[in-house]
């Protein structure tokens, strides 16, 4: 029995290995891409929190000092400078997911960690503005993004 010595063509295992590797190939391709997609939406969340609370930093911190009420506000969502809510109506983007907290306190000079209450406001010359911006979702889709600044007389 003789063979012949030039034999064209593939086998029906090497076609099944081909499919095979390729079929790994696609899903990895595929399972990165919605992974990272993921990761591109939080993060995009992550900067939106920050910018609204940096907004906030600054729309106080041109107040002035005696105007800066010692409260705590807690927006959500958000509100704009006009106090509209920031709920996709009214040309307001949609932050219906997000929740501003805004404290304002006083502290001691050079000693920020401590916030003063009583009846000492006449001698404190300085407060202290911390807004945290958090998610509403369930799970967090990012960490809650706090920013806080010191203001004086």
């Amino acid at each position: 029995m003789m063979q012949p010595k030039d034999q064209n063509g593939i086998t029906i295992l090497e076609v099944i290995i081909s499919i095979l590797i390729f079929t790994i190939v696609i899903s990895s391709f595929s399972t990165m891409f919605a992974f990272g997609r993921s990761f591109i939406d939080m993060k995009g969340e992550e900067r939106i929190a920050l910018c609204l609370a940096r907004q906030k930093i600054e729309e106080l911190k041109a107040k002035f000092f005696d105007d800066l009420l010692i409260e705590e506000i807690i927006n959500t969502p958000p509100v704009t400078v006009d106090d509209m809510p920031m709920n996709g109506l009214g040309g307001t983007p949609d932050y219906t997911y997000l929740q501003r907290i805004t404290k304002v306190t006083y502290v001691e000079d050079g000693d920020y960690d401590n916030e003063e209450t009583g009846d000492i406001e006449s001698l404190l010359n300085s407060k202290c503005i911390t807004v945290v911006v958090s998610s509403t979702k369930d799970p967090k889709s990012f960490d809650d993004v706090a920013l806080w600044t010191v203001i004086t007389r």
